[in-house]
């Protein structure tokens, strides 16, 4: 999803998820322990400073349906900012 963002040539985005455990890896305050999981997120980590604006969110599971919606309607809608 942060790769479509910025071909659309996004610059201020919210990451919204519903893994804590993840949220906090990219906030960066730990990586993942996992080796097989550190090339995604060196990746994710690498995207994300190429946005002037980016800031994470922890969504419930409860309330991943909308989040997913959400996450998919942004894909297909050319953002104006």
């Amino acid at each position: 999803m942060l790769v479509q963002a910025l071909m659309k040539e996004v610059t201020n985005i919210q990451v919204m998820g519903d893994s804590q455990l993840v949220i906090d890896w990219l906030k960066n305050k730990r990586p993942p322990k996992n080796i097989h999981l550190r090339p995604i997120y060196e990746e994710a980590l690498l995207l994300a400073i190429a946005f002037k604006n980016i800031s994470y969110k922890n969504i419930y599971r409860e309330r991943n349906v909308e989040s997913n919606k959400l996450s998919k309607q942004g894909l297909l809608t050319d953002i104006e900012l």
